[in-house]
């Protein structure tokens, strides 16, 4: 005999308003506990854990705004927050990274606010793939185990940021703690200058600006090199502002970072931002405020001391400060190693082995001071051929958001501006995992994907101005009393 399933009796299924009140009550019990949590920790003055807590409760709260912004506005001061020394220490914003990352993906999950990251984010993925796997082979394991940790950190933030779907809001808090963080450590490398306090190489005092701080000090050039992105981010709030008060926020954090890459004195950030400059002129055109900051540039310049201007003229006569002998170098170990690479982190172990080959000696276990010879020697012709590859890449997603707006938005031009200057500057700087490299690419497909979702939400933008199109507009326009035509949407 067949059951009668209609008598029986189903679960009945929760109403919204239980369901809600169900989470209310597991939010509670969940704050309940991280308050006798947190009370106890303090009860037995166990700071150090409460800062962690209260680090990782707002960095789920806000995995972006806060959790990501802070490791934006910690990147200049990397080198200065470090536990332990030597090759032993670990930086503050290594675990800030790590918390971010963590924070961005559970939240992400839990919000469903992760999406396919897209094509750069695939080649750039293959790329460190490769870097990882290149410490099977490399002439010295260690060297190569010493960095894994920071690859390994840096590219699992990097693909969980550009999974975001990230909003205007978002963006722009953090590029604030971006541009924030530039002013803050180029205010007091102006500020130790000032006081006679400089970057000592291993020659001496160099009388080059720097950060240091309870014997850390950063190189110059890293630091430089770390203000790129923040400056071309205070020059799009210069060109974007609307009133006078954000403008002078703008111009002033221009002139400030301006200043403290001036007094570092590096030749290659110079460049950098020469080069930021003139991505601007190509999209903005000659205006007043292209003309604004123009002078202000120069007036800083005029105001650095002569020791500044020395070192700009004998560029070609100190040889690149012997880069171009280590290059030539590096063309050799090309040549021997150019297949698979002598491995990750092992260019300085290689060098030595070749460092007779330099036109002028120049000394030992050198670093490539060139991005793409770095690759090219560590990681052979794969790595080459996947690092171009995710370069074109992220050029190409920036052209088609550009493209896809009739009004191109400021912070594509500043993103834009900041590759540029991240491309041109590594072939004088062999940073290819350095944090603050890894945010641009990471700031650059954020960018473009809130490009895309901006053009999304507005179907009816056209790509391009069309004189049918603006017709049809205008005639639309008669006949739709809620739409307002107006010479604006077209010039």
């Amino acid at each position: 005999m067949i059951p009668n399933t209609s008598a029986i009796s189903r679960p009945a299924r929760l109403s919204l308003s239980e369901t809600t009140n169900g989470k209310r009550v597991a939010a509670f019990v969940v704050l309940i506990g991280f308050a006798a949590l947190i009370g106890k920790m303090i009860a037995s003055e166990q700071w150090l854990y409460v800062g962690v807590l209260g680090v990782i409760i707002v960095a789920l709260q806000w995995p972006l705004e806060a959790a990501l912004g802070i490791y934006a506005f910690l990147i200049p001061f990397e080198s200065l927050m470090a536990y332990g020394h030597g090759q032993n220490a670990t930086t503050v914003n290594w675990l800030v990274g790590a918390a971010s990352g963590m924070a961005l993906l559970a939240k992400g999950v839990a919000t469903k606010r992760l999406s396919w990251p897209g094509r750069p984010a695939l080649w750039w993925s293959l790329f460190l793939a490769w870097a990882v796997l290149s410490t099977l082979w490399a002439l010295q394991p260690a060297a190569a185990m010493h960095l894994l940790p920071t690859v390994v950190s840096v590219a699992l933030l990097y693909l969980v940021a550009v999974s975001w779907k990230i909003t205007k809001r978002e963006f722009k808090v953090l590029t604030a703690w971006m541009v924030l963080g530039g002013c803050i450590a180029a205010g007091f490398t102006a500020y130790e200058f000032t006081q006679g306090i400089t970057w000592s190489s291993f020659l001496g005092s160099s009388g080059r600006a720097s950060l240091v701080v309870g014997g850390r000090e950063v190189n110059p050039n890293s630091l430089a090199t770390d203000l790129l992105l923040p400056f071309s981010f205070a020059v799009s709030l210069f060109f974007s502002a609307r009133r006078w008060p954000q403008a002078l926020l703008g111009i002033g954090a221009t002139g400030i970072i301006a200043s403290a890459v001036y007094l570092t004195m590096s030749r290659t950030s110079l460049l950098g931002l020469a080069v930021v400059i003139c991505v601007y002129l190509v999209r903005v055109r000659l205006q007043r405020r292209t003309l604004a900051i123009a002078s202000i540039l120069v007036l800083v310049a005029l105001a650095m001391p002569a020791a500044f201007f020395s070192r700009v003229s004998e560029s070609l006569a100190d040889r690149g400060s012997g880069r171009l002998d280590i290059w030539s170098v590096g063309l050799v170990m090309v040549k021997h190693y150019g297949v698979t690479g002598v491995g990750l982190a092992n260019f300085q172990v290689a060098y030595t082995n070749f460092a007779g080959h330099a036109s002028r000696f120049f000394g030992y276990g050198r670093g490539a001071h060139n991005m793409y010879l770095e690759v090219a020697v560590e990681f052979g012709v794969v790595g080459m051929i996947l690092l171009l590859a995710a370069l074109v890449s992220n050029l190409r997603v920036l052209w088609q958001a550009q493209t896809a707006h009739e009004r191109r938005p400021m912070y594509l031009v500043a993103v834009e501006a900041s590759c540029w200057a991240a491309i041109v500057a590594q072939f004088f700087a062999g940073e290819t995992f350095a944090k603050s490299l890894w945010f641009t690419w990471t700031v650059c497909l954020m960018a473009a994907k809130l490009a895309q979702q901006e053009k999304e939400a507005a179907p009816g933008e056209t790509t391009s101005y069309s004189p049918i199109a603006a017709m049809r507009s205008a005639g639309t326009a008669t006949a739709n009393s809620t739409y307002r035509f107006s010479c604006r949407d077209y010039c």
